[in-house]
Parts: structure tokens; C-alpha cells; sequence
């Protein structure tokens, strides 16, 4: 769990400008969290789902860029795609409902 929020840590000093970059590119406005998620959510999820696996963590660093409009939302696509360091493992689409494991939220 240590190396795992180590690694995070390492990974949000690399990114954050990256995406302030995103942020300066578009017209979409960037949320960029000061901190990791903490360590105590991860447990969390852990307890809460049987079989659960560290590999399975791809949100301890985690940003939000908010659009007016869906031209926003194809421009921040269209940054992330010109940049080959960057791979979204995870989009949380805000207009579906959830349902199973993930509904507890």
C-alpha cells in the first residue's frame, strides 16, 4: 500500500502541470486537488469489496476539468490525445447512473 501511494505521489508532481497546461489550452477549468485520495478511502473500498486488489487502484490521483459544453470536452480529449505520456485509465461519466458495486456513492 506504501509503494502504491508512493508511486501516486511521484506521478502528481509529474502531472499537475500537465494539466494546468490542459486547463491554459482550453476553455475548460481544471481542478486540481492539493492532495492524494486518502489512504483511509483505499482501505476503505478494500474492506467493502471481496477480492479486491491493489492493482485495481486507479483514482488515488485523480483531476476533474469541468466544461460548459461538449466543444470543452473535445478539447480537453484532443490535449490528452497529443500528449503520449498521458493515459486516462478512468472517466466518470456524470450523466449515467450507477449502478452495483458503485452505487454506494
Amino acid at each position: 500500500l506504501m509503494h502504491l501511494m508512493k508511486d501516486a505521489a511521484t506521478v502528481k508532481l509529474r502531472v499537475d502541470p500537465l494539466i494546468d497546461r490542459i486547463q491554459d489550452n482550453t476553455k475548460c477549468k481544471a481542478v486540481i486537488p492539493k492532495s492524494l485520495k486518502p489512504v483511509e478511502r483505499v482501505i476503505e473500498r478494500a474492506m467493502m469489496l471481496p477480492g479486491f486488489q491493489l492493482t485495481q487502484v486507479a483514482d488515488v490521483v485523480r483531476y476533474r476539468l469541468v466544461s460548459q459544453n461538449m466543444k470543452g470536452v473535445a478539447e480537453v480529449l484532443a490535449e490528452f490525445h497529443k500528449d503520449t505520456k498521458l493515459r486516462v485509465v478512468d472517466v466518470v461519466d456524470g450523466f449515467s447512473k450507477c449502478e452495483g458495486a458503485e452505487s454506494w456513492r
